[in-house]
């Protein structure tokens, strides 16, 4: 019975003393060891959960259709030398034609699904879209003199990641609302092939920086 007296008034010695200690203090981070372990954080691509990237996947599509839409499809722009296909397509109004530039005057539509990927700390963006976009073309003599402009829409039923490293534009439709001028709309159509890489291309890269 004493060693369980002494036990008892020993916890409570133990109890009192804890409970007059003063309390932790937070003591923030400097500014360098701060900066020290966001650095260690942002070097692996994914989740922090998912320390070791073996997979991780994020729905990145509504995002994806605003950045297309707002910034990147109407910054698309060429300017080319029309090729003898299409200069020999010209009627008769436009046959002086020696230069051509085409931009995106508005973005009818974007569909699909956008996905980012990390496999293996390896960063992915899955893409499969379908757009639809109002062209305006413009055919300038060689000294720049404009002779027509040309209004259409092109369709792109399905393009994917997998097309970046084409040479070709997929499948595709265009219509022209200029009477005589659909084949040369069709050739000047194609020839945006390159500017809608790059805008692809870029989606993917921002996509990288901003879910990483």
């Amino acid at each position: 019975m004493a060693s369980a007296a002494k036990s008892a008034a020993e916890h409570l010695y133990w109890a009192r003393t804890k409970s007059e200690q003063a309390p932790l203090e937070f003591k923030a981070l400097d500014p360098a060891e701060k900066q020290r372990l966001e650095d260690e954080g942002s070097s692996h691509a994914g989740a922090a959960w998912n320390k070791a990237s073996t997979w991780e996947e994020k729905n990145v599509t509504k995002w994806a259709h605003a950045r297309l839409k707002e910034a990147l499809l109407p910054a698309l722009a060429a300017d080319f030398r029309p090729p003898q296909a299409m200069l020999s397509r010209l009627p008769a109004a436009a046959e002086e034609c020696s230069a051509c530039s085409v931009r995106v005057a508005s973005v009818g539509s974007v569909d699909g699904d956008v996905t980012y990927v990390v496999s293996r700390g390896k960063q992915r963006v899955i893409f499969e879209l379908a757009l639809k976009l109002t062209l305006e073309m413009e055919l300038r003599s060689s000294v720049g003199e404009l002779q027509q402009i040309l209004t259409g829409e092109l369709r792109v039923p399905e393009v994917s990641a997998d097309d970046l490293s084409e040479t070709k534009m997929p499948s595709y439709t265009n219509t022209c609302e200029q009477s005589g001028y659909s084949s040369a709309f069709n050739s000047a159509a194609a020839q945006c092939w390159p500017q809608l890489q790059k805008v692809l291309t870029d989606l993917v890269d921002e996509a990288k920086v901003k879910w990483r």
